[in-house]
Formats: C-alpha cells, structure tokens, sequence
C-alpha cells in the first residue's frame, strides 16, 4: 500500500511539473511574450531559444544583441522601465508591443507570436516606431 501511494505521489509531481523536460509549458500569449521580453532583457539565450518556433532560431543571437546593445549604449542612459502591453490579435497570430524606456531615449518594438499545436511561440521579433 506504501508504494502505491508513492508511486502516486511520483506520478503527480511529475505531472505537476511537466516532467522536469526543461520546456516552457503551455503558457498564454501574454506569458510568452513577457518570458521573451525577460529573456532578452537578462541575455537569457536558452529561455529565449525554447520561446521561438524553430524556423527563427537563427535570429535568437541578433534579438539578444540588439537588446545587449541598446542596454550597454551609454547614449542610451540606464533603463528605467519596459511598459510590455498584452498582445493583440493579428490574424491568426498575436502581436505583442515592448516600450523600453532608457534615461536619454525610448525604443519600441514588436514581438510576433502564433500557436504552433497548443503552445505560442514567438515567430518574429523587430523595432518599431515609437507612437
């Protein structure tokens, strides 16, 4: 009797944690592109990686460096804050906008997602015109 409840126990933390496989999970819109916008922001390459379909993972090393970049820009000033707004529909998709607010400018920019089976995923990330 022991070991069947153990065995249960087992089965629920795994259940309960996604079987420990390092993936992100089925997250919403939202989370994903708050995750990616953290991930960019903390240099987080293997976050980043597991949040892109992957026909984009080429362009994981060019979104980290843009935002790295931006970050270590001295021009730029400190950064005070990332307004990350709740994506919006887009034909099937999402797109989701970042506001990053540094002491001597703003940057803006988009991150595209779309369900891939159940999960989202981001699919394209770029800068935009601040509004």
């Amino acid at each position: 009797m022991r070991r069947s409840w153990l065995l249960i126990l087992m089965v629920c933390l795994l259940v309960a944690c996604g079987g420990g496989d390092g993936s992100v999970g089925k997250l919403t819109d939202d989370q994903v592109h708050r995750q990616w916008i953290e991930a960019l922001r903390g240099n987080d390459r293997a976050t980043a990686q597991q949040l892109l379909v992957p026909e984009a993972q080429p362009y994981v090393d060019r979104a980290l460096g843009d935002i790295q970049g931006a970050l270590t820009e001295q021009t730029n000033g400190a950064l005070k804050d990332i307004n990350i707004e709740v994506p919006e529909a887009q034909g099937a998709g999402r797109l989701g906008k970042s506001t990053w607010i540094f002491e001597h400018r703003t940057a803006c920019y988009e991150t595209t997602l779309a369900q891939v089976g159940d999960e989202w995923r981001v699919t394209n990330w770029r800068s935009r015109g601040c509004a």
